[in-house]
């Protein structure tokens, strides 16, 4: 009988800004559930997920104080209905480990936990005076909890399989700080990778699980880049196929919803962010490229002025004019930021590879949005 091959295995590492929803109701935000639930059950590729201990504690802190800025307008209703709803900081706290604990069993996330005997204090400590990443260069110390993240991935990587075609380790993170200090310390590993974005990770799970080798794609990716966007560049997709056009129409909106107490919304900076891999279908390999567009809300409020327009009933104001009490007035009408958000659409594009390893032909297959996170 032969022996059945043993998958391989990616053992992917969470930090706090790649699941950071805002929210103190969810752990993960939506677009890591997505990838959890979608690639849990791949034929050839085991994947687990993990969260530093560190970071778990830092989302329960998080979703605590989120949770206790509710209670102002509790109690606000509980005046309203005239009844004790009994919702204290005790319960907060008790539903918010009981959310995560639920959402950590539910999503077979694992937890790394940190080993104290097994950390280089005297290094860490040098690492903090002397501002080595993840510590910030700045007046105050910054760092301490990112560094203790770099720990417990050290923790995972010493106890799993070096070899790459056994286990591979990918570690997702958005802090550059963070993954400046762990390409510090994990480079020299073959088998580690790190994702800046959640589509380098997902790029990283389609070439592993596509018969296309991982040499190639990030041999031509750099490549694929440019064919899709090159900054006032007529030539890139981009450009000829007036994506950014097609994205403003189709989801208008999505792109001009509000979220609670915010009047207006203005549009900031389009960022484009890098291909990843999507398949290979015949000679035709798909990518996919996200783009990023930032927002601000904002809510009008108005104050009165402290000095009040004063009138003379027997003769003509002299020093308030009609003009001077609507300035006056409009001195007082302010706008403030309510929120900054960012939204995400996912555009979908193929290329065909020729022989002589060229890309061409690009298309635009399909154009998505994604979800608009506020801050």
């Amino acid at each position: 009988m032969t022996k059945r091959k043993k998958s391989l295995e990616l053992r992917v590492i969470f930090d706090t800004s790649a699941i950071y929803t805002g929210s103190a109701s969810d752990l993960l935000r939506k677009e890591i559930l997505d990838i959890i639930v979608n690639y849990s059950k791949l034929p050839d590729l085991e994947i687990n997920w993990y969260l530093p201990e560190i970071v778990v504690e830092e989302r329960r802190f998080q979703m605590n104080k989120r949770g206790k800025e509710f209670l102002p307008q509790i109690i606000k209703l509980e005046k309203l209905l005239g009844h004790n709803l009994n919702i204290t900081d005790d319960i907060i706290q008790t539903r918010v480990n009981e959310t995560i604990q639920r959402q950590i069993n539910n999503n077979r996330i694992q937890e790394i936990k940190i080993d104290p005997d097994k950390i280089n204090w005297k290094q860490l400590i040098s690492n903090s005076t002397n501002r080595v990443p993840p510590f910030e260069d700045g007046e105050k110390e910054k760092g301490f909890r990112d560094a203790l993240i770099i720990e417990c991935v050290q923790h995972l990587i010493d106890e799993s399989p070096t070899t790459s075609n056994i286990c591979r380790l990918a570690f997702l993170s958005s802090d550059s700080l963070l993954l400046d200090a762990a390409r510090d310390r994990f480079g020299h590993c073959a088998n580690f990778r790190l994702c800046g974005t959640i589509e380098e990770l997902t790029s990283l799970i389609n070439i592993l699980t596509s018969e296309i080798k991982e040499e190639l794609i990030n041999s031509i990716s750099e490549t694929a880049s440019n064919i899709f966007f090159v900054k006032e560049d007529n030539s890139s997709l981009y450009y000829k196929e007036g994506i950014r056009k097609t994205i403003s129409e189709k989801f208008s909106s999505e792109l001009n919803t509000l979220p609670e107490s915010a009047t207006r919304r203005e549009e900031g900076t389009w960022w484009i962010n890098k291909p990843g891999f999507v398949k290979k279908v015949g000679q035709r390999i798909y990518w996919k490229s996200i783009v990023v567009i930032d927002s601000k809300t904002f809510k009008t409020t108005y104050s009165a002025p402290t000095t009040q327009p004063s009138f003379d009933i027997f003769n003509k104001p002299q020093t308030n004019t009609i003009q001077d009490i609507f300035s006056k007035i409009a001195s007082g009408i302010k706008e403030e930021t309510v929120k900054e958000g960012k939204s995400k659409i996912e555009v979908l594009w193929s290329v065909t590879l020729t022989t002589s390893k060229q890309l061409k032909n690009p298309k635009v297959e399909d154009i998505n949005f994604v979800e608009t996170v506020w801050k």
